[in-house]
C-alpha cells in the first residue's frame, strides 16, 4: 500500500515539475535577432573601400 502511494506522489511531483519547467521556458525574454549596423566586418570593409578610394585620389 505504501509503495503505491509513493508512486502516486512521484507522478504528481513529475507532473508539477514539467509544468514548472514549461512556465520557466516560456517566461524567458526572446532574444532580439536584430543585427547591429556596426560590426567588425562592416568596419573592415569600410576601411578597405576608403583606402582604395582615397588612395587613388591622393596618389
Amino acid at each position: 500500500m505504501c509503495v503505491i502511494a509513493l508512486l502516486v506522489e512521484v507522478e504528481k511531483y513529475k507532473s508539477r515539475l514539467k509544468i514548472a519547467e514549461s512556465l520557466i521556458g516560456s517566461g524567458r525574454p526572446k532574444e532580439n535577432n536584430k543585427k547591429s549596423l556596426i560590426t567588425p566586418t562592416s568596419v573592415g570593409m569600410t576601411t578597405i573601400i576608403a583606402v582604395v578610394i582615397f588612395g587613388r585620389r591622393f596618389s
